[in-house]
């Protein structure tokens, strides 16, 4: 919308050209400058041209409007006023859309603002149930220490077990060998007696038998027995030894 120049301007006894000039210029009017420069340089020139103050006037209006000139076009570029005219529509349109955008902006700004309202209370309410399952959470690592101390227990108990049924086969193996020491300590007992019954009897009846006795040679008749002697007294010093080594 173009502006019009004040009525106390046009009326008042100072104006001049220049001044409407001056003032179309401060309202950002420029084709309505030129327009007015045109016409004041159109007046002047229909004025004799006698008065040389008005001779003056006409030649700084001209210059002045050489001058708006040039500044018109620097300003436009050349461009036409329907093409201001439709750079105002698209600017104005653009600027619709913009609004129109700062519109759904706003409103995805609230939405997210309800969201993020709603994500901060759940925070609360998670913090809340965290620090009331915290005292749980002590309790639930000191059982779990607990857990481990009686799982090491166990392995433990497992070994000693072992141990123990290891101990417990030797000394039944032991219990049997000392059994059967005892047999052989009996038979070697009889064997013993045995033996020195016939030395008696060799003794008592004279016979040259002693001498082949003491040297290690049973006497005849006697082989069989002297060799089952022999043998269960091997044995008897094999479980012997055996016994003594469980043992230590």
């Amino acid at each position: 919308m173009s502006r019009a120049i004040p009525l106390i301007m046009v009326d008042a006894p100072h104006f001049t050209p220049l001044r409407a000039i001056a003032w179309l210029f401060v309202l950002e009017q420029p084709t309505e400058c030129c327009h007015f420069l045109l016409a004041a340089v159109a007046a002047r020139n229909s004025l004799p041209l006698s008065n040389l103050e008005l001779r003056q006037d006409r030649d700084s209006l001209e210059l002045q409007l050489e001058k708006t000139r040039q500044q018109l076009y620097e300003l436009t570029k050349g461009k036409s006023v329907e093409a201001f005219e439709q750079d105002l529509i698209d600017i104005r349109e653009k600027k619709a859309r913009l609004e129109v955008q700062v519109i759904e902006t706003e409103t995805e700004m609230e939405l997210l603002k309800g969201k993020i309202d709603s994500v901060q209370q759940e925070n609360e309410e998670l913090r809340s149930k965290v620090g009331q399952i915290r005292p749980f959470e002590d309790e639930f690592r000191r059982l779990r220490d607990e857990v481990e101390e009686l799982r090491v227990k166990e392995a433990d108990h497992s070994k000693l077990q072992q141990a123990y049924e290891q101990l417990k086969n030797k000394a039944k193996d032991s219990s049997n060998d000392r059994a059967e020491l005892l047999v052989l300590r009996e038979k070697v007992k009889s064997y013993v007696e045995h033996g020195m019954l016939l030395e008696d009897e060799q003794r008592k009846n004279k016979v040259d038998r002693v001498p082949k006795a003491l040297a290690g040679i049973p006497p005849q008749g006697c082989n069989d027995g002297y060799d089952a002697f022999c043998a269960i007294l091997k044995r008897g010093i094999r479980l012997a030894a055996l016994s003594r080594y469980k043992d230590e």
